[in-house]
């Protein structure tokens, strides 16, 4: 009887030693649980926070693309503005020119008729007025 409490007492105190030992194990997996845990919620915030500026980044970008796509437009539609007021203005330099030249041919036109009216005058008097 003795014996067998004998080795109950050492399958006890091997069971308490086994047990013992895994509680042992237990608590350093909870805390190498925790720690990984908060090593993931770190990373997980780190990547909220990165998906979160991504985002921003891609509305900003788009905001971007459409004020530069507006201002090519702008700069089209300014270009092509330029090329009509220099079309206008040339248009309006010929006809200028051209009425210069008609005035000026009109003016030679009538001076020359001037003179020629006066050349008759001093004909016409010359003739009329006796001579010696």
């Amino acid at each position: 009887e003795e014996q067998i409490r004998k080795e109950d007492n050492e399958v006890m105190e091997s069971n308490q030693g086994r047990i013992d030992a895994l509680e042992q194990e237990l608590e350093e997996l909870r805390a190498r649980n925790k720690s990984l845990q908060e090593k993931h919620d770190r990373v997980e915030k780190y990547w909220k926070m990165t998906q979160d500026e991504n985002d921003e980044l891609r509305n900003k970008n788009y905001g971007m693309e459409e004020e530069v796509n507006n201002l090519k437009q702008t700069i089209t539609s300014t270009n092509s503005n330029i090329a009509s007021m220099q079309m206008k203005h040339q248009a309006t330099l010929q006809n200028l020119q051209l009425e210069h030249h008609n005035y000026a041919t009109q003016m030679q036109s009538e001076q020359e008729k001037l003179i020629q009216a006066q050349q008759e005058q001093t004909k016409a008097h010359a003739q009329m007025t006796p001579t010696g």
